[in-house]
């Protein structure tokens, strides 16, 4: 997977390029032939209610976008939520066809149900834990932890 991500560089972008990294690692995206870029913009999470948000932009193509003042530990959260939506659209499992949204080759109408029973939400949010404790792992041994946690 080629990854792009689109922000100055910092502290911030490393750390969205790492994880992003490792993501792609746990969820078996090394091979595939989709391009994900990366943006974040300032007051996403209150103008659209969501701290992130991933779409396909074009055929082998998908855009993410991050709001630019999450907290870092809310990142990498986010960062392994939207992640899990990113293997759900590489791998065909979620796909849009117009205003129409495909789960598994089924039609689904969201509008007719809560956001958390989306079926595509529920896969995303019990993978995000697993995905965002590796990274908490991964601080803890190199002492990073509360660094990460209070913006020290």
């Amino acid at each position: 997977m080629n990854v792009v991500v689109d922000m100055r560089k910092g502290d911030r972008k490393a750390m969205i390029e790492g994880c992003i990294t490792l993501f792609i690692r746990e969820l078996k995206l090394e091979k595939s032939k989709t391009s994900l870029f990366v943006f974040s913009r300032k007051n996403f999470e209150s103008e659209t209610g969501a701290a992130g948000m991933v779409y396909p932009y074009d055929t082998g193509m998908i855009t993410m976008e991050l709001d630019s003042r999450l907290p870092m530990d809310k990142l990498i959260h986010t960062l392994a939520h939207e992640m899990v939506h990113v293997k759900q659209i590489a791998r065909g499992q979620l796909s849009y066809e117009g205003k129409k949204i495909f789960w598994k080759g089924q039609r689904v109408y969201p509008k007719r149900m809560s956001y958390y029973n989306h079926p595509w939400e529920i896969d995303a949010w019990r993978n995000e834990k697993v995905l965002a404790s590796r990274v908490w792992f991964m601080l803890e041994k190199i002492g990073a932890v509360e660094k990460v946690r209070f913006g020290e």
